[in-house]
């Protein structure tokens, strides 16, 4: 049997922490899964929120309304002046790298244990450009319009490469398993060129928080099915349970879009109770517009921040 696969089918046995106390196997997935999972809520309720608040405005105020337009990350409604969102996001990328970097550490001399941390890191990596550019856009740097979705978009497809990879000399669950999560980055990085091209069209984002949101939940079932805590992982080459893995793939599919609707109607509940005043400022908020020292960039229609107070030179 070659030592790869050997690893793979008998990696159940290895301790789930090492020295460190940094998760061995069952734990790192489910960081990652939960994390993206709760970005993609909060992306789908701030995508719902802003289309809400403008149909509001536009009952309100007519033909003098503000039209909605995407963008990769929103303002905090606590901190609108200050780049919340990407710099957690930056933050979770770096501390999954740092994870790994520590994993890799507790395992010098084997080579295929170093070979995954190394292909994590790249993934994690990538994860953390987009909010980097955003970050840039938010102090006025000048960064082409869209770049963020464009590193995202390619960012999913080199960690979709890299995972074709790690499928080779797996059992056929794990390269199963494995393969069902090409396939959702790959659909993550057509929803963001998708959402590049049409800024003004509210199904993109929503769509992406869908695909983080089932993304996510995949990623932290992948632990129970092929490294669970407690008892060994489902059998590899079972039939049975390679269609079970399809299933549990399909029942999260249909979880997500009862999410995704219950997140749709607590936004619109949320917009519903607001007077216009405050649809006024929840929508100024929303679009980076109106608060102090927050500034529109309206060649490239999405908000854009500046921290320097009543600065004219824009």
């Amino acid at each position: 049997m070659e030592p790869m696969l050997q690893h793979a089918m008998h990696n159940f046995t290895e301790p789930q922490f090492n020295k460190y106390g940094i998760p061995e196997r069952f734990g790192g997935h489910i960081i990652a899964g939960t994390f993206s999972t709760l970005v993609g809520l909060r992306w789908l309720f701030c995508a719902f929120k802003r289309y809400y608040l403008c149909m509001r405005e536009a009952a309100i105020k007519g033909s003098m309304r503000r039209k909605f337009t995407s963008s990769y990350v929103y303002p905090s409604t606590w901190f609108p002046g200050l780049p919340v969102e990407a710099a957690v996001l930056t933050l979770f990328a770096f501390g999954l790298v740092f994870m790994e970097i520590q994993n890799a550490i507790g395992h010098p001399t084997d080579e295929h244990h170093l070979a995954q941390n190394y292909m994590h890191i790249c993934l994690f990596s990538l994860l953390g450009i987009p909010p980097i550019i955003a970050i840039f856009r938010h102090f006025r740097y000048p960064v082409l319009p869209g770049m963020e979705y464009l590193t995202g978009a390619v960012g999913n497809a080199l960690m979709s490469m890299l995972l074709v990879q790690h499928t080779l000399h797996q059992n056929a669950m794990n390269k199963q398993a494995h393969l069902h999560q090409v396939m959702l980055w790959m659909t993550t990085a057509v929803v963001f060129i998708g959402e590049m091209l049409n800024m003004d069209k509210p199904i993109f984002p929503v769509f992406r928080g869908f695909m983080y949101c089932l993304t996510g939940s995949f990623t932290a079932q992948m632990d129970f099915i092929l490294w669970p805590l407690h008892g060994k992982p489902w059998p590899a080459e079972d039939h049975f349970y390679l269609f079970m893995e399809t299933m549990t793939l399909t029942w999260h599919f249909f979880a997500q879009l009862v999410v995704t609707g219950v997140i749709s109607f607590i936004a619109l509940v949320f917009v519903k109770r607001l007077t216009p005043s405050q649809v006024t400022k929840e929508l100024d908020i929303s679009l980076g517009g109106g608060a102090k020292g927050i500034y529109a960039d309206e060649e490239s229609i999405e908000g854009r921040y500046c921290l320097l107070k009543y600065c004219d030179d824009y």
